[in-house]
């Protein structure tokens, strides 16, 4: 609805963990939407694949900017509801394989974890959204050796885990 915040994730992956990198929260209209991925996508050029769910704006969002930039793909949720989703996450959670930033680098994350473990008790849940369908189009790929870039090693090892 136009009342619900639009939500932006960057994610990475070293071994089987899941890193929260970056990310946006906040009401916004169509255009400043836009600006805001296309502002992502510069910050974050390496980012091939983009996922933006298939309802709302995110068809029109999808054209313009695989028009512009390119790799957007449309989220279906196949029906699922939100609770389900999450559910369907839980392993990746239960494992540990979830990280998110400490509070000494994002001072609203707490916030965001709280709306993960009280949802669907929740005014809004973008943040809930953006973690599942992160994880969920998620698809461990073995290569037998895990390269990183050494700002993404020292990223890693400032961010905490959240075991649920």
């Amino acid at each position: 609805t136009s009342n619900d915040p639009n939500g932006i994730a960057i994610w990475g992956r070293y071994g089987g963990n899941h890193y929260l990198l970056d990310y946006w929260i906040k009401k916004a209209n169509f255009s400043d939407t836009l600006e805001r991925i296309r502002f992502f996508c510069g910050k974050y050029p390496q980012i091939k694949g983009k996922i933006i769910e298939a309802k709302a704006n995110g068809n029109a969002t999808i054209e313009i900017l695989n028009r512009e930039i390119g790799g957007f793909i449309p989220y279906d949720p196949k029906g699922l509801s939100k609770e389900t989703r999450l559910q369907l996450a839980l392993p990746y959670f239960e494992s540990g394989n979830v990280w998110f930033p400490s509070e000494e680098i994002d001072k609203e994350i707490e916030e965001h974890i709280q709306t993960l473990l009280k949802f669907p008790k929740v005014a809004h849940d973008e943040i809930v959204d953006i973690t599942t369908q992160y994880l969920l189009n998620y698809q461990y790929k073995y290569s037998g050796k895990i390269n990183t870039d050494s700002n993404y090693s020292l990223l890693a090892r400032a961010i905490r885990g959240l075991k649920v």
